[in-house]
Order: structure tokens, then C-alpha cells, then sequence
């Protein structure tokens, strides 16, 4: 184990004794499976974005171009912590995609990236694969090297698939039935069924999971009796947000506070933006009484209005800490207060009308 490894496996360790009464059971369990992930891994890691169906795809090329290195999932949380976002930087990364470029030292072969936020950011690596304008980051990486490396070819259906997912397309509303097998799905089943379970994922080890699975069987590895059983158990939750999100009234753009594990947040979003005019915010507060933030604008509104963009929320999440893409974008405040009020302040200067709808006291 590397000698920065080994320091951020015992920093892990001090900071789950220090904030146990105040993050929250998945964060928990995320910790404690990477910091064993680390203990087992060699002396090269690759870092992704996890979880996030892009980032697990992103795993699935790292693991082949580099197959003595352990990828690490790592969410932008981890990164924005004072504490923990200081151990990511050291880490000995051989490649990092689908991130921010965290690493303070030169990453021995390369980064690969699609985020705005990244923009005029220094990546400080052998090679760079960045584009802006790429549906995701496993795309732009597949698509750079695809002519000079001889990827499995079930690989492509994988990439494919985050196109869709990374970019907001995703077809109809998400579903709330069980899930299909994947020879019995639809295109549009098929991209749900993918995106579920990554979003299913509870902790590091079933990312990791997903990635190995992937990498062998590609999309057939759904068909995995243990991801079908944790999809529909999600599905289940999902079921409950989305009825909450189908009584919002109408608004141009709606903002809704919920407490962290309250109920599934992403799918009330989801929910709530099939009733709004524009967009939507969730506002997640956390055990310690931050403020965990994701902004959308509907994807109907960015195809029937051209001018869009000047509701742009990376803009707004840059405000915040905070990054993405021009239509979805997440960002961190030290208080449920602070983003209220710059999520008020900024529809206000755009001129929307906002709602704040307060669930943390109303639901059980």
C-alpha cells in the first residue's frame, strides 16, 4: 500500500470517530467500503465518479486500459469535505475520469472529462481527453481512443447508454414497476434499468460490482438476480416520491427541502419538474445542517425555448461551491439558509416565480 494510501485509509478512520453523530448512514457505509477498497488495493488507483452511471462506465474502460489498478469511486461530497477532499488530492491517482481534476501531483497517464466546471481548471496529466460539449465522460474517452485501442465490443452498447443518461434524455417518466429482464426490455426500459442501478448502489463495494460485472457480460449483467431484487426495492421508494412530486401546484420554478434519507429525493425531483414551467431545486439537509444541493431545468423547456441557456444553473451552482452541466448541476452550503437564499436571489433576478416547499417536518 502506497504511503499516502495507508494516511488516508487512518483519515478515514478519524474522521467516521469524529462525525459519527453527524453524517448520515450512507455516507457511513460508503466510507467504511472504501476505506476497505483502499487497504486491498495495490499501489495504482484510477478515480471515477461514483455513484453515477457515467463514472461506472468510465471504471469499465479504466479497468481495461490499466487492469493492475484499482478504480475507486469517489462523489463530489467527498471532494467538497475540507477534510476528505484534502486526502483525495494526495492520493496516487494513474487516471482520473469524469471528475473535477483533484489531484495535486502529475497523474502518470491520464484525465478524461465533460464538465463545464472544469473549464480553464489545470489537470496537470500525461494525457487529456476534455470536451464541454460531451454527452459524457466515458463518451469522450471511448470516442479519443476507440480508432487506436480494440475495446471490447460490448463496451459500446455501455457508452451508449450514458449518452442518454448523462445528458438528462431519459425517455418518459421513471418507471415504478419491477424490473424486466434485460432481453424482455425496450430501448427506453433498458436505459432505466441501467441508470437504476447504478442509482441503487448503497455503498462502494456495489459500484465496484457493477463495474466488473459490466466489464465482463456488459448490459446482460443486469439480469444479476441480486441488482434486479435492489432495482425493484428502489423502485418501490421511488413510487412513494413520485406521488409526493404530482400534488406540487404549478410554478415556473419550484424548490422543495428535504431532510437526508428522508425519502428519495432525485425522484421527487424528478417528479416535481414534470409540473413546473422551468426548473426545479432540491435542497438536501444533512446531519450536521448543511445543505446538499441538485438543480435541473426540464428538458421539454430547453427543446421549446431557444433562449434557454440564460437559466443556465451552472451559473448558480458556481455561486454555491458548486458545478455541472448548463441544465443540471449540484453544489454544497454550509446551511439550508444560504441556498434558499441565493436559489431566491437568482430567480429573482431572472425574473421566476418561486416556491419553496418545506418537507422536512411533514413527512415520516
Amino acid at each position: 500500500m502506497n504511503y499516502n494510501t495507508f494516511n488516508a485509509v487512518k483519515a478515514i478512520e478519524n474522521y467516521l470517530l469524529e462525525k459519527n453523530e453527524i453524517i448520515s448512514k450512507t455516507k457511513k457505509e460508503y466510507l467504511l467500503s472504501l476505506k476497505k477498497i483502499l487497504e486491498k488495493s495495490g499501489h495504482e488507483l484510477v478515480a471515477i465518479h461514483g455513484p453515477c452511471s457515467d463514472g461506472v462506465i468510465s471504471g469499465v474502460l479504466l479497468k481495461f486500459l490499466f487492469p493492475e489498478s484499482t478504480v475507486i469511486p469517489i462523489d463530489y461530497w467527498f471532494i467538497k469535505d475540507e477534510y476528505l477532499g484534502e486526502i483525495s488530492e494526495k492520493l496516487p491517482w494513474k487516471a482520473i475520469g469524469d471528475l473535477s481534476p483533484l489531484n495535486q501531483s502529475l497523474i502518470k497517464e491520464l484525465y478524461f472529462d465533460h464538465h463545464r466546471t472544469s473549464i480553464g481548471k489545470t489537470f496537470n496529466a500525461e494525457k487529456v481527453f476534455f470536451d464541454a460539449n460531451g454527452e459524457s465522460a466515458s463518451s469522450v474517452l471511448f470516442d479519443a481512443l476507440k480508432s487506436k485501442i480494440n475495446f471490447p465490443q460490448h463496451f459500446e452498447k455501455l457508452v451508449e447508454l450514458t449518452r442518454i443518461t448523462d445528458t438528462g434524455n431519459y425517455p418518459g417518466d421513471p418507471p415504478i414497476n419491477p424490473p424486466k429482464k434485460v432481453e424482455k426490455c425496450s430501448f427506453d426500459e433498458l436505459v432505466w434499468l441501467f441508470d437504476d442501478a447504478t442509482s441503487s448502489c448503497k455503498n462502494a463495494f456495489e459500484v465496484i460490482d457493477l463495474i466488473d460485472g459490466y466489464f465482463k457480460e456488459g448490459v446482460e449483467y443486469l439480469n444479476n438476480e441480486s441488482i434486479q431484487e435492489r432495482i425493484k426495492h428502489y423502485r418501490e421508494e421511488r413510487k412513494e416520491a413520485w406521488e409526493l412530486g404530482q400534488k406540487i401546484e404549478n410554478t415556473d420554478f419550484l424548490v422543495f427541502i428535504v431532510k437526508d434519507e428522508q425519502l428519495d429525493h432525485r425522484s421527487l425531483l424528478r417528479s416535481i419538474l414534470t409540473r413546473v414551467n422551468i426548473g426545479a431545486a432540491s435542497v438536501v439537509e444533512e446531519l450536521d445542517h448543511s445543505a446538499r444541493i441538485s438543480l435541473r431545468i426540464k428538458k421539454s423547456y430547453q427543446k421549446e425555448n431557444k433562449e434557454w441557456e440564460k437559466y443556465r444553473v451552472d451559473q448558480l451552482a458556481k455561486s454555491m461551491n458548486g458545478g455541472g452541466h448548463m441544465a443540471a448541476s449540484g453544489a454544497k452550503t454550509k446551511t439550508v439558509q444560504e441556498a434558499i437564499e441565493k436559489i431566491s436571489q437568482w430567480a429573482s433576478e431572472k425574473g421566476l416565480n418561486l416556491i419553496i416547499a418545506d418537507f422536512r417536518n411533514i413527512i415520516e
